[in-house]
């Protein structure tokens, strides 16, 4: 099993997990269960926050895989890795909060977005 504060290639990380196949790099998923998520720094400038951001692109089908993260009840184990980076460091498993963004916090998103695909919502995670 993967443990914390450690680094892993995303082909270890699927190994861990029962997924899906899918060409959507930042989410792992078996059905429409999120098994785990693998993100950018860069895109998600709030992931190291009390509590964790993370920044929902707007386009298909991130942002539908958004909406399913922020409606999730179960763990979420966070992996995270800087933009030139092969590697993944595990951050632990997060809680999905029942928290939308206020305007101000998703505009916020929105103008530091280091993407052009836009940002459709801001979901909050607190570790566990």
């Amino acid at each position: 099993m993967p443990t914390a504060g450690h680094r892993y290639m995303r082909k270890q990380i699927l190994g861990f997990y029962q997924h899906d196949p899918s060409e959507l790099y930042w989410v792992v998923f078996k059905g429409r269960q999120i098994q785990a998520l693998c993100l950018r720094a860069d895109f998600n400038q709030h992931i190291l926050d009390d509590p964790a951001e993370v920044w929902i692109g707007n386009d298909s089908p991130t942002k539908e895989w958004g909406d399913t993260l922020a409606n999730d009840t179960a763990r979420v184990p966070i992996y995270l890795k800087e933009k030139d980076e092969l590697d993944f460091l595990l951050l632990g498993d997060f809680d999905v909060l029942s928290r939308t963004a206020t305007v101000t916090e998703l505009q916020h998103a929105k103008d530091s977005a280091s993407h052009k695909r836009g940002i459709s919502r801001v979901v909050f995670l607190k570790k566990r």
